[in-house]
């Protein structure tokens, strides 16, 4: 599996009786219950929702300003995945289990590879060391003015 898939992952579960339960909104909101020709789409359709997702986040804050990335790109992406849960959760029955913020913090790291894990911790350091020098450079320049 790789790192999308297992990103996907976090908007289903499991129910006692073996359902596949997918959450749209992860902790937020309701859970529908997937018939069994249906999990694998709706799978590879989140994975793909996150693989434009997040490159596109990345090149669209990096040429963007954020109010205007916030106000035009992001309406326009939550909009077009509302549209989409709307059309293809429509008819499906809902799941009377909620989808607990310990159900996916317990979940998500047991899907992920040793090596996955140790690459996600070694960028975020590197994110944390490089963000301690951009804060002491501005710092320096701030005390010299």
């Amino acid at each position: 599996m790789g790192y999308f898939d297992e990103l996907a992952d976090a908007a289903f579960k499991t129910d006692e009786k073996g359902n596949t339960i997918f959450y749209p909104l992860v902790i937020f909101g309701k859970g529908y219950i997937l018939p069994n020709d249906k999990k694998d789409m709706f799978r590879l359709t989140i994975k793909r929702l996150l693989l434009m997702a997040v490159p596109l986040a990345f090149v669209f804050s990096m040429f963007m300003s954020l109010p205007r990335f916030i106000l035009i790109i992001l309406p326009l992406y939550i909009i077009g995945c509302v549209i989409w849960m709307k059309i293809n959760t429509s008819g499906l029955s809902l799941s009377p289990d909620k989808l607990a913020l310990f159900d996916t913090t317990v979940n998500s790291p047991r899907s992920y590879t040793r090596a996955i894990l140790w690459s996600l911790e070694v960028v975020s350091f590197i994110f944390i060391l490089a963000s301690t020098f951009v804060l002491g450079r501005i710092l320096h320049e701030w005390s010299k003015n």
